[in-house]
């Protein structure tokens, strides 16, 4: 009699032991530059303890402005490779207009030794992507409500196996290859615009300059007037110096000759005829210094 309520013990402690063990899904990304792809494996594992797997389901959502589904590879909990006899073809639907995917896994063997799930991940697939958006949030995640797993028996969903964490990629930025990241400060070359940065497509771009804010912008704007430094054009004999307060840009000019020193501007205008040049300049000293 005290044998068997031995055995009673071992066998609900066993029990017990089992239906503690918690899966852990994740998400291990890999972002590929040369083709503007971005792949992600589906790992399954336990922090502690085993469980053995049966018939299951997968529910992924991802943005489908910053990506688009291009392919589906199964790894483990398929009829390929060395567990033919123990799995069906995983199944797959995909939903690119709400960009949900779901994956099915069927288990055909109950009794198989390629249905064990442990703490080393293993991979259920591999989802690729094409990017969209390299400066966009990718937003990977988990359905909760509608990924279920299940225990090999009895396989008819009525066995459940808990879920202890979902993994999600949700971080903007991760996604970029020709860009450190949207917001990041750059230069677009163009002198008429300010405050250059990468927007979401990894794309450089500034706010356009409007100082008579009349709708046309000051890079063709007949109305504007455009201001030239001189420390920016092509100079002979004068140095460049700021030691001086009130000057514009960078700095000013010092001519050190009396005769020879020159600057050549180079402008640009919009249309051919007259225009009016205004020059700005200052003495320094107490002499007489002329300027032509």
């Amino acid at each position: 009699m005290k044998k068997s309520l031995y055995i009673l013990m071992l066998i609900l402690f066993g029990f017990s032991q089992q239906g503690k063990t918690q899966a852990d899904l994740n998400f291990v990304s890999n972002l590929q530059c040369g083709n503007y792809s971005y792949c992600v494996d589906l790992t399954m594992a336990t922090s502690t303890g085993s469980f053995d797997l049966g018939t299951s389901s997968f529910l992924i959502k991802y943005n489908t402005e910053a990506l688009t589904f291009n392919n589906y590879t199964a790894i483990a909990f398929d009829s390929a490779g060395t567990c033919a006899n123990a799995w069906s073809p995983q199944q797959i639907d995909v939903d690119t207009e709400t960009g949900e995917i779901s994956i099915t896994v069927k288990l055909l063997n109950p009794n198989s030794s390629c249905i064990s799930v442990n703490s080393t991940p293993k991979i259920v697939g591999t989802i690729c992507f094409d990017i969209q958006q390299q400066g966009g949030n990718p937003m990977i995640t988990f359905d909760a409500q509608h990924t279920k797993l299940n225990r090999n028996t009895p396989d008819n969903g009525t066995n459940a196996i808990s879920i202890n964490s979902f993994d999600s990629i949700a971080t903007a930025g991760v996604l970029a290859c020709d860009c450190v990241g949207i917001g990041t400060a750059c230069d677009d070359n163009n002198v008429y615009t300010t405050n250059d940065e990468f927007d979401i497509d990894c794309e450089c771009h500034g706010e356009i300059l409007d100082a008579d804010n009349d709708g046309v912008p000051d890079g063709i704007d007949p109305c504007n007037d455009v201001q030239y430094e001189a420390e920016d054009a092509i100079y002979f004999g004068p140095q460049f110096r700021n030691n001086q307060i009130q000057y514009y840009g960078e700095g000013f000019l010092d001519y050190s000759n009396w005769t020879g020193d020159s600057i050549i501007f180079t402008i640009e205008v919009t249309e051919v005829g007259i225009h009016d040049l205004n020059i700005r300049y200052a003495n320094g000293h107490t002499s007489t210094r002329y300027l032509r």
